[in-house]
């Protein structure tokens, strides 16, 4: 369904921004912004979470034609799996702005937002 490609390409785009605020957030302060959101309510990270789970299994029921009937954009699906995952286990307000990790926050902001790239530009070709 034309919905979940959309809030798919949202939420990897609100992702992506608040992955890159930690390398690029000096120079956009919109980035710090949108991570704010995230770091300052656990209400706001809560509905993150579920808004995930929704999108990721209706990627997975209901595909963008010309996909197939079950898991016609894989990728996507699994860009979103991952960030669920990074978000129970790393949650943003828990990650230090001097530590390591964020060049793995940054790595993970550029590959969310190639997908989010690709599948907005190209959204009939199948993402298996």
């Amino acid at each position: 369904m034309a919905q979940f490609y959309l809030f798919c390409e949202l939420y990897l785009l609100l992702w992506s921004a608040v992955l890159l605020s930690y390398r690029y957030g000096s120079s956009f302060i919109i980035l710090i912004n949108i991570r704010s959101l995230f770091e300052q309510s656990r209400r706001n990270r809560k509905i993150s979470i579920i808004a995930g789970v929704i999108i990721a299994l209706g990627l997975c029921f209901l595909p963008i034609d010309p996909g197939p009937a079950f898991l016609g954009d894989l990728i996507p699906t699994l860009t979103i799996v991952a960030l669920l995952i990074w978000q129970v286990f790393k949650p943003v307000d828990q990650i230090d702005g001097y530590s390591t990790d964020k060049n793995g926050c940054v790595t993970g902001g550029w590959f969310c937002l190639i997908v989010a790239v690709i599948h907005l530009l190209f959204p009939s070709i199948v993402l298996l």
